[in-house]
């Protein structure tokens, strides 16, 4: 951007994962005779699922740079001061 920020747009899918799926019929009715006990129907299926993020707006890379330098000379010091 003009201002020099940016946006990071981050997109990434997730390991194979088990999804069930369970359908259940339900009758309901004078007319509807038979199956009312019928158990549900069961799938089981792989999936991923993706996933899109925005983060932003972000400062230019040499300020991100420096504010890192500061956190972490913070956190050290931190460190260092409950030993």
């Amino acid at each position: 951007m003009e201002d020099g920020t940016y946006f990071l747009l981050i997109k990434a899918t997730s390991e194979k994962g088990s999804l069930k799926i369970a359908t259940e019929k339900e009758v309901d009715g004078p007319c509807m005779i038979g199956n009312e006990d019928e158990p549900p129907d069961t799938k089981n299926k792989s999936v991923d699922v993706p996933v899109n993020a925005v983060f932003g707006p972000l400062m230019e890379l040499q300020k991100i740079k420096r504010y890192l330098r500061r956190r972490q000379k913070t956190f050290h010091r931190d460190l260092k001061n409950r030993q």
